[in-house]
């Protein structure tokens, strides 16, 4: 009797093989310097596991799930869903959190030989798709169309990213604008984070974008605000040193520092602003978003 479980010594978080009944590590199942978000499903008869993890693919979004299955042995896993977005594949109740806003379901057919894979963007709507087991493009189902909520002005989040203030670590967030937001005025800028070690809650998908947590900051927002949701080092879903950071400096301080080289941002020397105190609460700061003269995309 054999059982999978999560592990995290090895950096990322992954899956180590036991004996279910003494205990007994019998192999790494996966390693690397990438995490395991979720086990999707376990075929014993053909010994592979099915599961999520972010950070394997160069150059992509570390918090974007991608489906894998590699065998109960260990081995190299194999990528079943290639495009670059994050697939909608959960195994736990709770909605809004990790980033995510959708509805746990069964992704995989009951023979396991088919896969429902629903992959979407920030700024690019789902798209529902039906894969082999092997990750083959079976059939496309259906393609969201946003030409309606885009005709009211409502724009998406803009992805942000800093380093960390150790200058060891990526930190991810997004942007928010008002729909009328003007280049030439000055805004204020309040900043969503929570620090805390069991969750993440910037955006990943497009529904995410819409829902609970950015719907809300979006509606300040709307206020005359801009916003920044962005998850700092101690959360989850990176690597461990990235979680057990002591959080020494303050990454919510480079998150908005960073707009002032940030393509989408433009160079914005009011955003330089005092160095905060650390605090794992919502931070509210009072900094400037465009100067009049800077243009801001």
């Amino acid at each position: 009797m054999k059982s999978c479980g999560g592990h995290s010594a090895a950096g990322g978080g992954h899956l180590y093989r036991y004996d279910a009944k003494t205990g007994a590590l019998k192999n790494a199942v996966t390693t690397g310097d990438w995490s395991v978000f979720d086990i999707v499903h376990v075929d014993e008869a053909a010994g592979l596991v099915y599961f999520t993890a972010g950070g394997r693919e160069a150059g992509r979004n570390p918090y974007y799930r991608h489906l894998y299955r590699v065998g109960l042995d260990g081995g190299t896993p194999e990528l079943l869903t290639p495009e670059d977005a994050d697939h909608s594949f959960t195994n736990y109740p709770a909605r809004g959190l990790n980033g995510h806003w959708d509805t746990p379901a069964a992704r995989m057919s009951p023979s396991g030989r088919y896969i429902v894979d629903t992959h979407s963007t920030i700024a690019a709507p789902p798209a529902t798709v039906i894969r082999a087991a092997n990750g083959r493009l079976v059939a496309k189902l259906v393609e969201a169309d946003a030409s309606a909520l885009l005709a009211t002005g409502w724009t998406p989040p803009e992805r942000l990213v800093a380093k960390s203030t150790d200058g060891k670590h990526d930190i991810y967030g997004v942007l928010l604008k008002p729909t009328n937001f003007d280049p030439t005025k000055r805004y204020p800028v309040i900043e969503q984070i929570y620090a805390g070690p069991q969750v993440s809650f910037a955006p990943q998908g497009f529904t995410d974008a819409l829902a609970g947590r950015a719907a809300y900051m979006q509606a300040l927002a709307e206020l005359g605000f801009v916003i920044i949701v962005q998850d700092g080092r101690g959360t989850p879903r990176r690597s461990r040193d990235f979680h057990m950071s002591p959080m020494a400096d303050e990454d919510s301080d480079r998150a908005v520092r960073s707009c002032r080289g940030h393509p989408r941002c433009g160079a914005h020397p009011a955003l330089s602003g005092p160095r905060p105190r650390r605090d794992h609460r919502h931070l509210v700061r009072r900094l400037c978003l465009g100067t009049g003269d800077v243009p801001v995309p």
